[in-house]
């Protein structure tokens, strides 16, 4: 067992694509979390994940297009917000102005080559 504290600060973004999308991610024993910045007008294409994947909106203000077995809608995450995702919902991102979110995946099966392992 260990704990490993890391200047996260110091860590570089990484993009997401071309869609103005950045992000940090850390997976320690499968789960994974991760700062998600969105410049102005960012966007972010439709897709889903295998993985469990909770967001918690920090700063601004994130649509959400979301496609489950209720609806297809748009969900709209203000500072305080969360919204959570089983495996299997679709679901992609727009932006107006810039804002920035925690994601947290369980088990976490991407990002693997990239990530800062604990």
């Amino acid at each position: 067992m260990r704990a490993l504290k890391i200047d996260y600060e110091a860590v570089p973004w990484k993009d997401a694509g071309p869609g103005g999308v950045q992000y940090k991610p850390v997976l320690l024993n499968g789960l994974g979390a991760s700062l998600v910045k969105f410049g102005p007008n960012a966007t972010h294409k439709v897709h889903s994940h295998d993985e469990v994947q909770m967001v918690f909106c920090l700063e601004g203000e994130i649509d959400f297009f979301v496609k489950d077995s209720q609806s297809e809608r748009l969900e709209v995450l203000k500072k305080g917000d969360v919204i959570a995702f089983q495996p299997g919902v679709e679901h992609g991102t727009r932006t107006v102005g810039p804002a920035m979110c925690l994601v947290i995946w369980n088990p976490m099966e991407r990002f693997t080559a990239d990530s800062i392992v604990v």
